[in-house]
């Protein structure tokens, strides 16, 4: 005999179901894999201020205002300030290592950009020489506002060296991102998206057993 419209009709849901459940699974699966806050960050945006020892919001606003000009005149730079191992969820240990750390970082984004990576103990840089830091010191306590002063330097360095060298004057950026260290990757979305998928999965248990049972009724 074959089956009637309803049992057709369950299967077709639990399909649908099994699908969804799939699916939330791999978008969770893909939010653990990029768990690296600056990486993450820097995908679509141009700073990471830190959410460990972030800059004042002048601060942040001078150094945004330059990196959007050296966007303006075709030479994108990107930067992360690095205060604390609180700002490296997979890499801890590389705030003391900030030359590994923005290689690391170039690598994750794969954009060609410069990358500045600055921290308590030195700083980092991808697509310029080395050398144009070696002269620079970073103070172990150094606050969210020394991290981006030494930033903007770096930024004007990498610039000039490019043969893009910026104003002497930038106006400020108008407006700061909100950053948490929910911005790693992960937030507040993986056990929700958990949550349903647990949800989905027994519900999708429940399903089957019934579309048996019709099954057989019919």
């Amino acid at each position: 005999m074959g089956e009637s419209g309803s049992v057709k009709s369950w299967r077709a849901r639990s399909l649908a179901l099994l699908a969804a459940c799939l699916a939330a699974l791999a978008a969770a699966g893909g939010a653990v894999a990029h768990g690296d806050p600056s990486s993450h960050y820097l995908e679509t945006d141009s700073l990471y201020p830190g959410f460990a020892n972030r800059p004042s919001q002048p601060v942040e606003l001078k150094l945004l205002g330059l990196l959007k000009a050296a966007e303006k005149l075709g030479y994108p730079i990107k930067v992360a300030l690095v205060g604390s191992e609180d700002d490296l969820v997979e890499q801890p240990g590389m705030l003391r290592t900030p030359q590994r750390y923005a290689r690391f970082v170039a690598a994750e984004l794969s954009g060609g950009v410069p990358i500045v990576v600055v921290t308590p103990y030195g700083i980092g840089v991808t697509g310029a020489k080395p050398s144009l830091v070696r002269a620079l010191a970073v103070d172990p306590h150094a606050t969210g506002d020394d991290l981006a002063r030494v930033a903007t330097t770096v930024v004007r360095r990498v610039a000039r060296a490019a043969g893009r060298p910026l104003p002497a004057n930038v106006p400020p950026a108008s407006f700061v991102a909100t950053v948490s260290s929910s911005d790693d990757g992960l937030g507040i979305w993986l056990p929700i998206i958990l949550g349903v998928s647990c949800f989905a999965l027994a519900w999708l248990g429940y399903e089957v057993v019934t579309t048996r049972k019709a099954a057989k009724a019919a």
